[in-house]
């Protein structure tokens, strides 16, 4: 068992076992009720038609609590690590409600787990990479707090960690004093978030590389799919001179311009990358789409056809050649 365990009065922490933090609690008086409470609220509800409505009813009650100065009381929220992803939703809804009610500096700024729905600590974390993305697409202009049980530095050795050098991100380790996260807080409220300097540069390459990366296999796909199509189209042909292929009807503008509506999106990101002859990729698809469509015209022969399909696929890897400069500046190429 892995609880999360707050204290209104002073901090927000998770380090015992459950048997433990009983053991713990137990001297504390009016504490043992609500900790089985909760705890029976989490499992017994769950997967029951009601449940919804009994975790809301909890949360706004241990959040009412929480947010008291004048109460000592403290919860603990646990389940078994099997059901984490249960458990990261009540531990996350607590600790964003919770903080938006104690702190108003809270409603100006983005708060955000560090981990979100990443399963354990793996290579990557989610609440980091959402960040990362949002920023590197020129979004969320406020200041962002990230929060997470690990320290500072083991954070930064993950590899989401160097959006915490992003201007206007902060870092709250929990547990914290109250004090400590009002500090934080009243920091974070009055940042300014300057539109052209919004990320790092380590985090928007390895934002930008890895979706260019990703686009770039998307349109390999499809160019390998074409040429298939067009060989097999050939061997077709040369048994049936004046039949158009079949294959050939497999070539559609919609693939591309599927991709085309992608790579609109993803330009200003390659674009400022700096890759050569990233201006020429939309003009060159735009042809791509122009070829498709001769291909699809029935006034257009069978061996006329068979050409512009190996045009398209010829136009297709010149593409992808631009785009593979991506991969060139990851590794310094």
């Amino acid at each position: 068992m892995k609880p999360l365990r707050l204290n209104g009065g002073t901090a927000i922490q998770s380090q015992y076992d459950l048997p433990d933090l009983r053991g713990r609690l137990s001297r504390q008086e009016g504490t043992v009720k609500s900790i089985r409470r909760l705890y029976l609220g989490i499992h017994a509800s769950a997967g029951r038609k009601g449940y919804s409505n009994n975790r809301e009813s909890i949360l706004n009650e241990m959040i009412s609590t929480l947010a008291d100065e004048s109460t000592r009381m403290g919860f603990a929220l646990a389940c078994p690590r099997r059901v984490a992803p249960d458990g990261i939703l009540w531990m996350a809804d607590l600790i964003r409600n919770t903080l938006h009610a104690i702190f108003p500096e809270a409603d100006k700024l983005e708060i955000v787990d560090a981990y979100k729905d990443t399963e354990g600590h793996g290579t990557m974390l989610a609440g980091l990479e959402e960040v990362k993305a949002k920023r590197a697409k020129g979004g969320l202009r406020r200041a962002v707090v990230v929060y997470g049980f690990d320290s500072d530095e083991r954070i930064r050795q993950n590899k989401s960690g160097s959006i915490l050098d992003a201007p206007g991100v902060f870092y709250l380790r929990l547990p914290a004093l109250l004090s400590d996260i009002k500090k934080v807080f009243d920091e974070a409220a009055n940042i300014q978030v300057i539109e052209n300097n919004a990320i790092d540069e380590k985090s928007f390459s390895d934002y930008a590389i890895r979706e260019i990366s990703a686009f770039k296999h998307r349109c390999d796909n499809l160019w390998i799919s074409m040429e298939m199509n067009a060989n097999i189209a050939k061997m077709d042909l040369d048994n049936s001179p004046e039949t158009m292929p079949s294959e050939l009807f497999e070539f559609k503008t919609s693939h591309i311009e599927k991709l085309l509506e992608e790579y609109r999106k993803l330009d200003p990101v390659v674009k400022r990358l700096g890759i050569a002859d990233a201006d020429k990729v939309t003009g060159m698809m735009d042809k791509v789409i122009g070829v498709v469509r001769q291909i699809q015209d029935k006034k257009t022969s069978p061996p006329k056809a068979l050409n512009l399909a190996f045009v398209c696929v010829e136009k297709g890897r010149a593409l992808s050649a631009i785009l593979e400069k991506a991969k060139e500046l990851k590794y310094g190429k």
